[in-house]
């Protein structure tokens, strides 16, 4: 990475280092400003730049249903020590308080179970098993 932001830097642009390769074509080695195996690299990589580009573009011509009043949570009906206790279990610990915040209740953490080790995340002892348990009885069906 500070190659490329060296390389960048210098040359402005991809297509930048790209014309001074070509600009130097005709130089000794020694004389060029991209050398040796960087200059390898970068040739053996030249036919992949426009493929790369087009991967890493942001596309903003798809449509997309997509209903905002459908993403609206009733507090009233969710399972709220349900929620507060998967947070808990995947160790999301602001997320936590802000959630209970956002409730009305205190952001600082609840009493932990006694079978918990205390890392309240998916990598302690049993957690995966416990998460799935909790998850299958709180989850709701998509769009119930």
């Amino acid at each position: 990475p500070k190659t490329a932001a060296t390389l960048i830097a210098d040359h402005g642009s991809i297509d930048g280092i790209y014309a001074a390769i070509d600009a130097e074509t005709g130089l000794a080695a020694s004389k060029r400003s991209i050398k040796g195996k960087r200059l390898e690299n970068l040739l053996a990589s030249r036919e992949a730049i426009p493929l790369s580009r087009e991967l890493v573009t942001l596309r903003d011509d798809c449509p997309v249903d997509f209903d905002l009043e459908a993403t609206r949570v009733d507090f009233e009906e969710a399972d709220k020590e349900g929620v507060d206790e998967t947070l808990r279990i995947l160790g999301f610990n602001r997320l936590r308080d802000a959630y209970r915040e956002m409730l009305g209740g205190p952001p600082e953490a609840a009493a932990v179970p006694a079978s918990d080790d205390g890392a309240g995340t998916l990598f302690a002892t049993g957690s995966m098993a416990e998460f799935t348990e909790l998850y299958m009885k709180t989850a709701k069906p998509m769009g119930a």
